[in-house]
């Protein structure tokens, strides 16, 4: 073990760094206590990933069903088979809470990401070019990527360490004959189908087009064949149990094909050349460029100056070239898919012809019409550059010292950094903010608190699953990855719920009192104890004048909780 940490003491060292840096001050709050702070800014996904850790771990508990919850859009509940719910992330983030505050464990979770993704592409380069210096310099590149970075929200997303390691399984079992290592790749891409749909896809993709790539030479093999039969068995054996209750749901799969309407989703070639949120690349490049403000701009696809020179320099100098024009092709996949339906150059739209993604979309609607952001597609993208501008460091290095070998790669790591570097927005909530949770849990039968969280609408629910993840309580509304339609069904059938449903405001009157009566005794028997009227989200002016009759039973800067007693009581006589 001591040799092996000696060994790659070096990469062990430069990545640590490069993470606390890259995410600073993200380590500074791992430990804190006493503000809810999270590497976020105002993105609200967050709070679903945070909903996620709290729910898997019910789920690896054996409390709660993986595929169906009734915690949200109680009492009928909701299906969660298009529900991503990240095992490896959810499991060592719980781990953490135990001696760590939940955020604190959330955002060391973030860290470990970005490790255990350049980790996989380390352990993957290193044994494809057998130089731990060069592997450094491509995982780097990998997994220090702004699509990575970028992404602190989405741990789903952010985790694409299943890549690497299923292509080293797949490569290594493939070139070595070893069929054991096949079946782990297996393995690894029909796990993947647990993490999210989206990192499933591109690795199914990148599997067929590298099986294509070695079947150039090894296609009269019996050997090869029999390889990839046992590899096409193991990613369906290890999927079938996640992919069947979206396959079996048809309703479903319109809907969340459709999930964004009919927008073609298309992102402009220049996210590619541009580090949107970069201090300095990115108002100089965007200067540069001249690119307009409402071009469809990428902020998590930049490729980085150093690579891109990189990958040209091994095309013209190395003796690898062949291997290279494979990972190039199968980069070439994913850029062009990455475009959308439709090329945009700078802002405006270029040519009249549909990109492949177009055609794709009607195909395969429900595998490909549900990137319905075409920057989700670099994922597959991410290897073939960290793989090509390995090729081209190799090519750069061939002629100098040991010595000043590393000096040089440590050198370029730095640029690669920099270049990447994104700067962490702050989503810091007050220790306040939280006290109502405390209030409810101190009243009577509190194991019985059900709730209905005001304003309603899919942002404001977001933030309800942390408030749920803290605290338990089954509420009326929720957010969910493809929220199905019919989930809404029992706050349609409510004369209350359906008018705050559609964010206006209504209240007890002389005209009303039987109808209004009558809904507030329909939710309180199906369980409901207090309705939450939240004043630090959006849409909040739109029904606040539901209560202008009411008494709350708490108050504080944050909410107003009324049980229903309060409701019943604001009735005329």
């Amino acid at each position: 073990m001591r040799s092996v940490i000696r060994e790659h003491l070096h990469f062990i060292v430069v990545v640590t760094l490069l993470t606390l840096v890259m995410t600073f001050p993200t380590i500074a709050y791992v430990f804190r206590s006493d503000v809810f702070w999270l590497p976020t800014g105002q993105s609200h996904d967050v709070y679903i990933a945070l909903w996620d850790v709290w729910y898997g771990a019910k789920v690896l508990t054996g409390q709660a069903d993986r595929f169906f919850t009734d915690l949200m859009f109680y009492p009928e509940g909701v299906s969660l088979a298009y529900h991503p719910l990240v095992i490896p992330h959810i499991i060592p983030v719980n781990l953490l809470n135990l001696i760590l505050p939940f955020a604190g464990a959330f955002n060391l979770g973030f860290l470990l990401i970005i490790l255990a993704s350049t980790l996989t592409a380390y352990i993957y380069l290193n044994w494809l070019l057998r130089d731990k210096w060069i592997a450094l310099f491509g995982a780097v590149i990998f997994g220090c990527s702004p699509h990575v970075l970028g992404h602190p929200n989405h741990p789903a997303i952010a985790y694409v360490a299943s890549m690497p390691v299923t292509i080293y399984c797949f490569h290594r079992g493939v070139q070595e004959d070893r069929l054991l290592f096949v079946g782990f790749a297996g393995l690894f891409a029909g796990l993947s189908s647990w993490i999210i749909m989206y990192v499933y896809i591109c690795i199914l993709i990148t599997l067929g087009l590298f099986t294509c790539a070695l079947a150039l030479s090894k296609w009269k093999e019996k050997r090869f064949w029999i390889q990839i039969g046992l590899l096409i068995a193991s990613v369906f054996a290890f999927s079938i149990l996640r992919i069947y209750p979206l396959m079996a749901d048809s309703q479903a799969q319109a809907q969340a094909a459709a999930w964004y309407g009919n927008r073609e989703p298309s992102m402009d070639i220049m996210s590619f050349f541009i580090n949107l949120h970069h201090p300095i690349f990115g108002p100089a490049a965007l200067s540069i460029f001249q690119t307009p403000v409402d071009a469809r701009l990428s902020p998590s696809v930049f490729l980085g100056y150093l690579p891109l020179g990189l990958i040209g320099f091994g095309f013209c100098r190395s003796s690898n070239r062949r291997s290279m024009a494979s990972w190039a092709a199968l980069g070439v996949v994913f850029f062009v898919l990455q475009l959308g339906s439709f090329l945009y150059v700078n802002g405006t739209l270029f040519g009249a012809f549909p990109l492949p993604k177009y055609f794709l979309d009607r195909l395969f609607p429900s595998v490909f019409r549900s990137f319905f952001q075409t920057d989700i597609l670099h994922m597959g993208l991410l290897l073939p550059v960290a793989v090509l501008s390995s090729y081209g460091l190799s090519a750069f290095l061939q002629r100098r010292a040991m010595q000043s070998r590393h000096l040089v790669v440590l050198l370029l790591v730095a640029v690669v950094a920099f270049e990447y570097y994104i700067p962490k927005k702050e989503n810091s909530i007050p220790r306040e903010e939280f006290e109502f949770i405390d209030w409810l849990a101190a009243t009577e039968n509190e194991s019985e608190i059900r709730l209905i969280n005001l304003p309603m609408g899919r942002k404001n629910s977001k933030r309800y699953n942390l408030y749920q993840a803290l605290s338990g309580y089954p509420h009326a509304e929720g957010a969910i990855s493809r929220t199905p339609d019919r989930a809404f069904d029992y706050i349609r059938a409510n004369p209350i719920l359906e008018v705050w449903n559609r964010n206006l405001p209504i209240t007890c009157s002389l005209e009303n009192r039987d109808n209004y009566l009558s809904a507030l005794s329909q939710v309180e028997a199906d369980g409901f104890t207090h309705v939450v009227f939240h004043q630090n989200v959006g849409n909040r002016l739109t029904v606040v004048d539901s209560f202008e009759n009411a008494d709350p039973s708490y108050k504080d800067d944050f909410v107003w909780i009324f049980d229903m007693d309060n409701l019943r009581e604001s009735c005329p006589n």
